[in-house]
């Protein structure tokens, strides 16, 4: 039987690996996975990895776009998504449609009551419309 073990490098740590990206800039919402190489790990797109689009059945999850400053309500998704199929996470508390927040365009959403800070999380589970 094997044994995880869960590691919680600093994150200065992390980038100064030479086998790692050096920086998560411009990287959000990727992921990591073993270069072509075999050798690193590179950060990569999911539809990078699924080939030239996300299949629409399957949901998933990503950091809403948009300023966390405690004015904007208005942020987007980094794909459009399926109208109905959507579920805005803010600091893991999941937000009812037409109450919480509406659906105001093809990957785009605006929070009623809620502008979040720049310290607050906030995202979606969605369907991707392709």
């Amino acid at each position: 039987m094997a044994i995880l073990r869960r590691i919680n490098p600093k994150v200065d740590e992390f980038l100064t690996l030479e086998d790692t990206p050096s920086t998560y800039s411009g990287s959000g919402g990727n992921i990591l996975v073993v270069g072509d190489n075999e050798t690193d790990i590179e950060f990569t797109s999911l539809s990078g990895i699924l080939g030239a689009s996300i299949p629409n059945d399957v949901a998933i999850y990503r950091n809403l776009l948009g300023s966390k400053n405690g004015t904007n309500k208005v942020f987007t998704t980094p794909e459009n998504y399926i109208s109905g199929e959507i579920t805005v996470l803010y600091n893991g508390q999941s937000l009812k449609n037409d109450d919480d927040f509406l659906e105001t365009g093809i990957n785009e959403i605006t929070m009623i009551y809620v502008a979040p800070y720049s310290d607050e999380q906030i995202g979606a589970t969605y369907k991707i419309d392709s």
